[in-house]
């Protein structure tokens, strides 16, 4: 009976060992788990924001990310040898626990479908998509802009002279952003959609007709105010953006549009009254147009230069005209 009392007691005690190394186990492998969750997450909002703090942060995080690693590889877990139990009595034929099997593998199993690649003992992995690379933006830009002439206007025709601070151009649009390489690369793909919008105002008190489909300015009598001329395009913008440090980048593509919208604006006075006309019309304008673009970003500060390569007009023997730009742009979302 003593004998068998012992044996009992040596299989008790070696239960309690191994539920305590399982239990250590499954602390270490929990801790690594919630580790690499932290990693994947700082990794992801790095993808999110373009501001210089909060990189900084996410660097110091990192190092501190990599301490933790590292304290956690030191740990070692003692492996229990299982205890012999001693040998029984030949006289007594109960000596060998008929449950001893089940004592030792009954509760904790270790096979290698339980478990998941990293060695975590969740089935359910990692469900968030922490390592996206894409992200898009709404962006608005703005700035002045004018006309560029490629020819003389003939004897006779009426030059439009452009009144350049109350002509202006905006332009609001999707733009993705794809990283090109892997994750240290500093090139990304842009592509999106916008609105854009001309506007051009003229100080000689005139406004733009046609004549036999020519296009032609012609004097307004009784004219208010500046006449105004707005011209919307839909525009699919392409380029690329190659950052310099954290906060800094270049950004030089193209685009090309469709004309949506044109409405002129005329302001009359006559007598007592104020008259203000829309006239709407294609004023012979070109209907599709190819342009191109650069951006120098510095510290969040953009300046940005485009230029239409497609003429205003359509061809004819009075306007040759290019559109050209120059402004900003900053991200509302």
């Amino acid at each position: 009976m003593l004998r068998t009392l012992l044996v009992c007691l040596s299989s008790l005690l070696l239960q309690c060992l191994i539920l305590a190394q399982n239990d250590e186990q499954v602390r270490l492998e929990n801790l690594r788990y919630y580790l690499s969750g932290i990693k994947d997450n700082s990794q992801a909002m790095r993808y999110y924001t373009d501001s210089a703090r909060v990189l900084e942060l996410l660097d110091k995080l990192d190092g501190v990310v990599q301490e933790i690693d590292s304290e956690l590889n030191k740990f070692i877990i003692p492996e229990v040898a299982p205890a012999e139990p001693p040998a029984p009595e030949e006289t007594v034929p109960e000596a060998e626990p008929s449950t001893g099997e089940d004592v030792y593998s009954g509760g904790f199993p270790t096979t290698d479908e339980e478990q998941d690649e990293d060695g975590s003992s969740s089935k359910l992995g990692k469900v968030m998509p922490f390592n996206i690379k894409l992200k898009t933006s709404l962006r608005f830009q703005f700035g002045i802009n004018s006309l560029a002439m490629g020819n003389d206007v003939p004897a006779g025709i009426i030059d439009p002279e452009i009144r350049i601070g109350s002509s202006w151009f905006t332009d609001l649009g999707l733009v993705r952003s794809s990283k090109l390489g892997g994750k240290k690369s500093k090139v990304k793909l842009q592509y999106g959609i916008s609105y854009l919008v001309n506007r051009f105002s003229f100080e000689n008190d005139i406004r733009l007709t046609r004549q036999d489909d020519t296009p032609v300015f012609v004097p307004v009598n009784n004219a208010k105010g500046n006449t105004r001329l707005n011209i919307g395009y839909l525009n699919i913008p392409l380029g690329l953006r190659v950052d310099i440090g954290k906060k800094s980048g270049i950004e030089i593509g193209g685009y090309g549009g469709v004309r949506v919208s044109t409405v002129q604006t005329v302001r009359l006075r006559e007598g007592f009254e104020s008259i203000e006309e829309h006239r709407h019309s294609g004023y012979q304008l070109r209907n599709f147009i190819l342009g191109g673009t650069a951006t120098i970003d510095v510290s969040g500060f953009r300046l940005v230069g485009r230029y239409n390569f497609s003429s205003l007009f359509k061809d004819n023997p009075n306007y040759d005209f290019n559109t050209w730009m120059i402004g900003t742009y900053f991200k509302l979302l």
